[in-house]
């Protein structure tokens, strides 16, 4: 009896080392993503008078000081040391050969500093018609590069290291851990905004394995997959996101990350959590970080201090000290630009249209920066939109609104 006792205790205390063993836990892998950083050369522009006023008629972006922006933000990279740096494409401003040189001298410093590059083009990358030079009160076009080029160029930062590549675009599997593979997709080198029939073949084969392997797989894309507002989706959402959108569920890869439309947000469907990080080039400048520890992902934004970056290379003017506030302030000034523009022949008061611009611009910071607000505190400005026939700021206001209690810069998501 007691011989046999023993042998059921040892059979359990066995079975349990076994269990223990197979719910080891995984091996994490930390992540910082950016997007569209659209990074121009300071060899392409002398700062004058009409790249001044090219920039002032923008949409927000910090073009004048591209080169600080950029440079802080790799060098929090290179101080943090994730295990992987993923860019989501536009990662220059317009495709100019020079930017392109410049910018992959940083990536290489990063992949010295021992951190792993994975870059997919965006669509301001390769094929531009209209690659510029500033200067002074006038502009020349210069050499822009070609999808070609974006491979000879761009291959060493995630595509040779990949476990597999696409024939028909840039797209490639990385191997982040036994348990994890990232899946970069071009919809740009290999497509004008769509994924080709081939890409999406190689997709579908890719996933069939990693389920096969029982291995977790983050997409990454520039486009957007879902429409993260009903009046800016045509041009910003993927040409075919149903068939990549099919996959993905099938296959059941429950994440995916991309830019394009500049905007901090996320939406969840069908089992799949989008996570669109805002532009680098825009306040609140920011980027996302991910951690991943083998049940799902962590993600989170961060902000890049530059001022901190600023100060340490001595070039912290007066105005720049703080860079963050400089930053919010210029883009409520472009985005009040706008309005005071569009609003200029309608029949309101000066004061009237000085509201209903305030207004947007504040809401239209917090919405790009992802930010939790209270709609409440434009309800002045909402009541005179609807009164006065203003319908298109009243429609993209609630849009706003309509968003604004949804998380957006801190989520986890279960893979």
């Amino acid at each position: 009896m007691k011989r046999a006792l023993l042998i059921i205790v040892a059979l359990c205390l066995t079975v349990g080392c076994l269990s223990g063993c197979a719910d080891r836990t995984a091996q994490s892998v930390s992540i910082i993503f950016a997007t569209d950083t659209h990074y121009l050369s300071p060899e392409l522009t002398d700062g004058g008078a009409l790249f001044k006023e090219a920039v002032a008629l923008g949409d927000g972006k910090l073009i004048e000081y591209s080169e600080e922006i950029n440079e802080a933000f790799f060098a929090e990279v290179i101080e943090k040391q994730p295990d992987l740096l993923v860019l989501g494409g536009d990662l220059t401003l317009n495709g100019a050969v020079q930017s392109h040189r410049d910018f992959v001298k940083k990536l290489e410093r990063v992949q010295e500093a021992g951190i792993q590059v994975l870059v997919i083009p965006g669509n301001h990358d390769a094929g531009r018609e209209f690659a510029i030079k500033y200067m002074g009160k006038d502009y020349e076009l210069v050499d822009a590069l070609t999808s070609q080029q974006f491979f000879e160029y761009y291959s060493p930062f995630g595509r040779e290291q990949a476990e597999s590549r696409d024939e028909s675009s840039f797209s490639y599997i990385y191997r982040a851990s036994d348990e994890l593979k990232i899946l970069m997709l071009d919809a740009n080198c290999g497509g004008s905004g769509f994924l080709k029939d081939g890409t999406l073949d190689w997709i579908k084969a890719e996933l069939k394995l990693a389920k096969r392997q029982g291995t977790d797989v983050i997409a990454v894309c520039h486009q957007n997959l879902f429409a993260h507002n009903p009046l800016l989706s045509f041009g910003y959402q993927l040409l075919n996101a149903d068939k990549l959108q099919a996959l993905m569920e099938k296959y059941k890869v429950r994440l995916i990350l991309s830019g394009h439309i500049h905007i901090q947000s996320a939406k969840s469907e069908n089992s799949i959590t989008e996570i669109v990080t805002s532009s680098l080039e825009m306040a609140p400048i920011q980027y996302g970080t991910l951690t991943y520890d083998g049940k799902g992902v962590d993600y989170a934004v961060q902000r890049v201090d530059v001022s901190k970056w600023l100060r340490s290379h001595g070039q912290a003017a007066p105005e720049l000290e703080d860079f963050a506030a400089f930053a919010t302030e210029y883009f409520e000034y472009t985005s009040r630009l706008k309005v005071e523009k569009q609003l200029a022949d309608s029949p309101l008061s000066a004061d009237e249209k000085a509201l209903i611009a305030d207004a947007f611009a504040r809401a239209n910071t917090l919405y790009f920066a992802g930010e939790r607000f209270d709609p409440s505190q434009f309800d002045e400005a909402m009541e005179l939109i609807e009164s006065s026939g203003t319908a298109f700021f009243g429609s993209y206001l609630n849009s706003m609104f309509e968003s604004s209690a949804t998380e957006k810069r801190s989520l986890r998501v279960l893979l």
